[in-house]
């Protein structure tokens, strides 16, 4: 018997002995060849019938007919399959791979469900090696060879799932740091497989970063970011923001850069991108704060310091250190320099000289500045007005202006004038206070201002009452009745007129100025006897008696005349006769108006209420209009060239040729904007001012003024100006 028969004997009396229960059939090994029909129409083989490596030849039918058999295992080393080998073996299924070089025939596998496969021959990666971070991921690509292999599928296993762990597609992911292997391998069980090495690198993060910057224009700023993890080589990505949230823009590279805060540059950011391999990792943002020099004081300026000198403190605020700098020798600080915020006494030397002076302390805070300007006074004195008069006996209240660099005192010479404040320092208004004239004379004061030794006076002249009654012996009335005109001159205030005798009437018991009538009336003297009687007139303490007397029902008229000639302009009443309100009369109701507010009375409504006040109504549309009812209007040079003078009472103008006049006055008389009255003393025009804001006295001298100021006269027929000459000249316009 042949060694393989011999084989296939004893192989056949151990599958007699053994059960043929088992689901696999598995040939002994150390056999190389099967024999032709070794096993043919033998249906107790069962289950799948591996044939051990080593077996090179199964001869024809050697399985023929085996239908008990469903799989098969050829193991490489066969090299020959005979004809008919297994067939009619009709319940063996499955895949057969066979190596290119097996020699077998068409009808081998006649009649089974046998598949003759191709099987892979290799496997590859296109990465066998990869760097990933815990929770990355990298997709393997493998390539299976032969590309007309009968199973491509893989089996991926990882070495170390604790490392990394890879799905059914090849899709490596990270797990902890470490190293593992994994392998793809051919699905048809015929060896082929490849793998990839697989490193699970540290997180990449970054453990330093340059903190929040405050920096001024000019200033260098560095930037650093210091990562970890990762795979130890790193790229660095920095970017520029102009706010928090945007995306900001692409600038420099590098682990550490430096740039120069720009002049106009506000708070802006920086942040950085650090990429290692496959892993990136985004800074926090930089801020960077600028901040600009900036230095503010207060106070800004001290003027009108006086002449004496002294010291102040300035308060400094800074961003940061500071300089101090004086442009002027008499002009110093107590301190030179300092930082953040502080008070600096300033000083100023007496100024000796006879003018102001002006000087500057500049405070440095890098770029910026603050400057401090000081404007000291000169030790000069000036006193404005400095002179008053002649003023009414009455008592009077006035204010001059003091202009001093330093310390005064004021003191009066005459016990009828006082001052207050006796005593003050710079500028200052000063008052006046005077008791009224009761004597016969005209006096004088003298109030003295004392600076240093600096000397300014001002000058008081005041009248005394003035009383003159024409004429002083009036002829005699007849015994019939009849009536004598006498005229009454004073000079300041309200006089008074009274008599004793009951038969006597007069026509007014009071007045004010000059230029007034008082008609004395005597009733019919039925006596045979003459009589007399006492007219007093009265002004301050100023008293003047006339006589009037009446013949008796019995006596021849009185016709010798009175050597007593009656002066102008109180002559013996013509047929003319005059306005019964008198100029003066209305020019000196204005002085119990002085300081009453603009608004109370404007230029116009003042002057009218003037007028109403001494019995004339007239209420006019504006300056213009007064302007316009003027009976005669000329320039003060052309009243004078006139008249001889400007009397008192006489309106004042001042006319501009601007075109603003009323469009209803279609004339060339000019704008008349402000009206005001003449009173012939103290400074000459009484008016409601608006500039002033209320009623005062201003300065007129009988001349135009130029630049403004009054510039024309009004004389108005229905006012009597105490000169017949005038009023008979108005009268006959």
């Amino acid at each position: 018997m042949r060694k393989s028969t011999a084989i296939a004997f004893a192989f056949l009396c151990a599958l007699v002995l053994l059960p043929f229960a088992a689901a696999d059939c598995t040939l002994p090994s150390g056999l190389e060849t099967i024999e032709a029909q070794a096993f043919y129409g033998d249906t107790s083989l069962k289950g799948t019938l591996v044939i051990p490596e080593g077996i090179k030849s199964i001869g024809d039918e050697a399985f023929r007919g085996c239908t008990g058999l469903t799989g098969l295992v050829i193991p490489s080393s066969v090299r020959t399959i005979g004809a008919r080998a297994f067939y009619g073996c009709s319940n063996l299924s499955g895949v057969i791979y066979l190596d290119s070089g097996v020699s077998y025939f068409a009808s081998s596998f006649t009649g089974t469900k046998i598949v003759l496969g191709v099987k892979v021959t290799g496997v590859s990666l296109q990465n066998t090696s990869v760097a990933i971070s815990p929770g990355g991921t990298s997709l393997l690509h493998a390539t299976v060879l032969p590309v007309n292999a009968t199973n491509k599928d893989l089996i991926w296993e990882s070495s170390d799932p604790t490392v990394a762990t890879v799905s059914g597609n090849g899709l490596v992911t990270g797990v902890a740091p470490g190293q593992a292997t994994v392998k793809a391998k051919a699905a048809d069980g015929m060896g082929a497989a490849a793998s990839c090495r697989v490193t699970v690198l540290p997180e990449l993060e970054i453990v330093s970063l340059t903190g929040d910057i405050t920096a001024r224009p000019g200033d260098s700023v560095t930037l650093e970011a210091v990562p970890s993890g990762g795979t130890g080589s790193y790229t660095f990505q920095w970017y520029y923001c102009q706010d928090e949230s945007s995306s900001g823009v692409r600038t420099y590279t590098g682990q550490r850069i430096s740039l120069i805060v720009g002049e106009t540059d506000e708070t802006f950011w920086y942040y950085c991108v650090v990429t290692s391999g496959a892993q990136s990792v985004v800074s926090r943002r930089i801020r960077i704060t600028v901040t600009y020099d900036s230095i503010s004081i207060s106070p800004d300026s001290v003027s009108d310091l006086r002449a004496e000198g002294g010291n102040w403190q300035v308060n400094v605020t800074a961003s940061g250190a500071w300089t101090v700098s004086s442009d002027s020798e008499w002009l110093s600080a107590d301190r030179t320099s300092g930082s953040g915020s502080a008070a600096v006494t300033l000083t100023a030397a007496p100024n000796t000289s006879g003018a102001p002076r002006q000087g500057s302390v500049t405070f440095f805070s890098g770029s910026a500045f603050a400057v401090h300007s000081v404007r000291q006074t000169s030790a000069g004195l000036i006193v404005a007005p400095d002179a008053y008069g002649p003023l009414s006996p009455e008592s009077f209240v006035l204010s001059s202006y003091i202009t001093s660099g330093s310390a005064w005192t004021a003191r009066s010479n005459s016990s009828w004038v006082t001052v207050r404040p006796s005593a003050g320092s710079g500028n200052a208004l000063v008052s006046f206070f005077a008791s009224a004239n009761n004597g016969n004379t005209a006096r004088t004061a003298t109030v003295t201002i004392t600076s240093g030794n600096l000397r300014a006076t001002v000058t008081f002249v005041q009248d005394a009452w003035s009383l003159k009654v024409t004429p002083e012996i009036p002829e005699n009335l007849p015994a019939s009745g009849g009536s004598v005109q006498i005229g009454v001159l004073a000079n300041y205030g309200t006089w008074s007129a009274q008599t004793d005798a009951s038969w006597l009437t007069l026509s007014a018991f009071s007045g004010e100025g000059e230029g007034a009538y008082v008609t004395v009336t005597a009733e019919k003297n039925t006596s045979s006897s003459g009589r007399s009687a006492a007219v007093t007139f009265s002004v301050g303490n100023v008293n003047k008696q006339i006589t009037v007397n009446q013949d008796g029902s019995g006596q021849s008229p009185y016709t010798t005349p009175s050597p007593y000639a009656t002066p102008s302009p109180y002559a013996t009443p013509s047929p003319y006769s005059p306005p019964s309100v008198t100029a003066l009369s209305v020019s000196l109701q204005g002085d119990k108006y002085i300081g009453t507010p603009y608004i109370v009375y404007d230029c116009q409504a003042f002057v009218e209420k003037c007028l109403s006040d001494a019995g004339i109504i007239k209420d006019l549309a504006g300056s213009n209009a007064w302007y316009r009812e003027m009976t005669w209007r000329g320039s003060p040079e052309q009243c004078v060239a006139k008249f001889g003078y400007i009397p008192k009472g006489a309106f004042l103008f001042i006319v501009v040729h601007d075109g603003g006049e009323p469009s209803i006055y279609q004339d060339s008389l000019g704008n008349a904007n402000h009206i005001g009255i003449y009173t012939g003393r103290g400074k000459g025009a009484i008016h409601s001012s608006f500039s002033k804001q209320g009623v005062y006295e201003s300065y007129f001298e009988c001349a135009t003024i130029p630049g403004g100021g009054w510039n024309m006269v009004g004389l108005w027929k229905e006012l009597d100006y105490g000169d017949d000459a005038i009023n008979q000249f108005l009268a006959g316009q």
